[in-house]
């Protein structure tokens, strides 16, 4: 985050006084997906992740921890789905040979980048949820 902001700020008064860093906009871009793909699994592992219960707040114990059980299996579904379809994208792109404008960049690598952070992401509810069924965290 620290690299965006300087760069971008770099970029700012280099337009100025008239000498723009080159590929500023691609370079923010693609920190911004790493960025964004190592804090999923991050705030997984941490278990940081909003919750919302107003509609659980009510319930008993027991039906509780079947919703969140339900939960966690559907966002490890919804992880794995991303995981496969972004390995997808990453081929057509590796494959195709695609690249950034400015710097030439490829883009395939974001593309397994993110993949990866979902993965681990969804192997982060797995063992919550391992941790949970074994009674040592809910």
């Amino acid at each position: 985050m620290l690299f965006m902001m300087l760069l971008t700020g770099a970029d700012i008064v280099g337009r100025l006084i008239g000498r723009p860093i080159p590929g500023t906009y691609e370079l923010v871009s693609f920190a911004g997906g790493v960025i964004a793909g190592l804090a999923m699994p991050a705030t997984a592992l941490a278990r940081a992740h909003v919750v919302v219960d107003l509609m659980t707040a009510n319930l008993s114990a027991r039906a509780s921890r079947w919703v969140q059980r339900a939960t966690r299996a559907t966002g490890i579904a919804v992880l794995g789905v991303m995981t496969w379809g972004i390995v997808g994208v990453g081929n057509d792109l590796r494959g195709s040979g695609e690249v950034s404008a400015v710097l030439a960049l490829p883009f395939y690598p974001v593309a397994y980048g993110m993949a990866c952070a979902f993965f681990v992401s969804a192997l982060a509810m797995l063992a919550a949820g391992a941790a949970a069924g074994s009674g040592r965290d809910e």
